[in-house]
């Protein structure tokens, strides 16, 4: 097979080795909803165009068409008139000839016309044209190879224009499912088959013919660009039943002629342009990006071009990830999704959950803030999440609908995926409260809020017959904090005492800081401080944790120690004499050496 693709991949796009010729008119995107509008538009002014054309001629010949005046004046409520035995045979014969031809009509769309009186009058008016119709497809003339596969175009079939508005709605519905699924190979007509003749009505008058001509010049500026490409239809209908079918199978125009006419929207045309190519050259896919792999198997699948929809496949097994492109592809629509995709998308749900773990170091990054609801949601549905607490959870998303924005309704689904009960009682009540600005706005968070409450009141035995809630992947590391302390050269101590504090950092949902505390006289002191304008109540707070303070000046203490109490304005835990030198030898010291200082805190609960 490889021998075969390195021959015939010799052959692509050439004009001496084709047989066929696919012209590629590039759209703009929406083009398909400006041609759903032109079909309308033409179905509408035919039924209009044939109303008159039923009315005129049973006026002029009269005579000859006594056999409509019962279903006629039915219709227009005059007095019914008795109806011959021929007059009931030619009605009965006109019913049987159209009903053929509409069975042929249906293949397409249902004209969804229930009035049987109207649609015989109908039916009998055209029947001379039906029938020199016919008498022209004995001769040869095929009436479905003449329209290209334009389904709008069977519906108008030998004048019969007999289709109410819900072929309108079915015909823009069809167009709109193609635009969903990609399906954008719709064949276009050739200039010069009488296309526009065969969908337009009999002649009407000037007005008319304008507005028709506004329309089509409408319709025909979407075009772009054109494309030739020279193809071997045998290759193409090996490799794609799609094509099989147009070239081969299909009974359409495309099976004779050498020019076969496709619309493209301007987004995929260079990814259609590839999928044809890859036909040919399977290699020339092994350099696209994720994001164009993704469309191009679209297109494949569209297409049933198997062998490049596998190419697609394998290469996305190994492709390498970013979590703007995890992101991107979890945001696929539904109907954008393939059972080839499903391995991909495992992958990219593992990446997330991944890369953003252990989250209490990474949910303030803008990668995470930046994320989209369906990716959020991906990674905190999952229990591999690695983070030391599930205060991190609920901290995180808190964040992220700040800076998106996101409230009510909108972010009900994602709180949801909070575990309450999995949260510590302290932070439940001293952080969370049951009035938070952002969480309440989710009508459902009083009864989550409350529920966690009620689960830490009940006894052990209690909450094993409640449930316990499902763990997440432990991190269990302290949260490390180095920070270089900038004090700067001309330092000095006013009033006998400056404070330097770091910047925040946050430990299982609690924000932090560092102080240290220079003085003119005495040792110099360092403290660890819980930030409490998070705090929703004036009562004292509690929290119990592990620390450890240490810094790369020689004489530095160690501090290892646990706190559990802190006040509404917060109180700092560590040593005063941290740095046993006085001020002069503490700026000596810091000429020499940068000073660092390390914090390791972890929530003891």
């Amino acid at each position: 097979m490889d021998k075969l693709f390195e021959k015939i991949g010799d052959h692509f796009n050439n004009p001496e080795m084709s047989d066929r010729i696919l012209v590629v008119k590039i759209r703009r995107d929406g083009w398909e909803k400006l041609e759903a509008a032109h079909r309308v538009r033409i179905i509408t002014k035919t039924n209009s165009q044939e109303g008159n054309d039923s009315i005129s001629v049973t006026n002029f010949n009269k005579k000859e068409k006594m056999h409509l005046s019962t279903d006629r004046e039915s219709i227009i409520g005059t007095s019914e008139p008795k109806c011959d035995t021929e007059s009931a045979r030619l009605c009965d014969d006109s019913f049987n000839s159209t009903s053929e031809l509409r069975t042929v009509s249906s293949l397409s769309c249902d004209s969804g016309i229930s009035d049987a009186t109207f649609s015989e009058t109908k039916r009998t008016v055209k029947s001379k044209k039906i029938e020199e119709s016919s008498a022209g497809g004995e001769k040869g003339n095929n009436p479905v190879n003449e329209y290209s596969g334009n389904w709008q175009g069977f519906a108008n079939l030998n004048g019969d224009a007999v289709v109410s508005s819900t072929s309108s709605d079915v015909l823009i519905a069809d167009i709109s499912y193609a635009q969903k699924i990609g399906a954008i190979g719709l064949t276009a007509l050739d200039s010069d088959d009488g296309s526009a003749s065969a969908s337009a009505p009999s002649p009407s008058t000037n007005t008319e013919t304008a507005e028709t001509s506004e329309e089509d010049l409408t319709f025909t500026d979407t075009v772009i660009r054109e494309q030739q490409l020279y193809v071997h239809s045998f290759w193409l209908a090996l490799n794609s039943s799609y094509f099989r079918g147009l070239f081969f199978s299909s009974g359409m125009k495309e099976t004779k002629v050498k020019k076969v006419e496709m619309n493209i929207s301007e987004s995929l045309s260079s990814m259609f342009l590839l999928l044809i190519e890859s036909l040919y050259k399977p290699e020339v896919v092994m350099t696209e990006s994720v994001e164009n792999l993704l469309v191009l198997m679209r297109l494949a699948h569209v297409y049933d071009a198997e062998s490049t929809l596998k190419a697609c496949q394998k290469l996305l097994g190994s492709a390498e990830l970013t979590v703007e492109i995890c992101d991107k592809s979890l945001n696929m629509q539904e109907h954008e999704r393939l059972p080839e995709m499903a391995e991909f998308i495992r992958r990219c749900e593992e990446f997330l959950v991944e890369e953003f773990s252990p989250l209490d170091s990474q949910w303030s990054s803008e990668d995470f803030l930046s994320l989209s609801p369906n990716g959020l949601q991906k990674v905190l549905s999952s229990n591999e999440l690695c983070v030391s607490s599930e205060n991190t959870v609920f901290l995180a998303l808190m964040k992220w609908a700040e800076v998106n924005e996101v409230f009510d309704d909108q972010l009900e689904p994602l709180l949801e995926l909070v575990r309450f009960k999995a949260m510590t009682i302290n932070y439940l009540h001293d952080v969370v409260t049951s009035d938070h600005p952002i969480a309440s706005t989710v009508a459902k968070f009083q009864l989550m809020f409350e529920e966690a409450v009620f689960y830490h009141a009940f006894s052990k035995e209690r909450q094993c017959e409640e449930g316990e809630p499902i763990a997440r992947k432990a991190h269990d590391d302290p949260v490390v904090f180095n920070w270089t302390v900038d004090i700067g050269e001309d330092i000095e101590v006013e009033k006998k005492k400056k404070i330097i504090k770091s910047p925040h950092f946050w430990v299982s949902g609690y924000e932090m800081f560092l102080e240290l505390k220079l003085r003119t006289s005495g040792c110099q002191g360092l403290y660890l401080t819980i930030s409490t304008r998070d705090f929703r109540h004036s009562s004292k707070g509690f929290v119990k944790l592990a620390y450890s303070l240490t810094s790369n000046f020689p004489k530095a203490t160690r501090v290892i120690n646990e706190a559990d109490v802190f006040d509404r304005e917060g109180s700092g835990w560590g040593y005063e004499e941290f740095f046993p030198l006085s001020w002069t030898e503490f700026k000596d010291q810091l000429k020499r050496t940068p000073l660092i200082i390390t914090s390791q805190v972890s929530l003891l609960e």
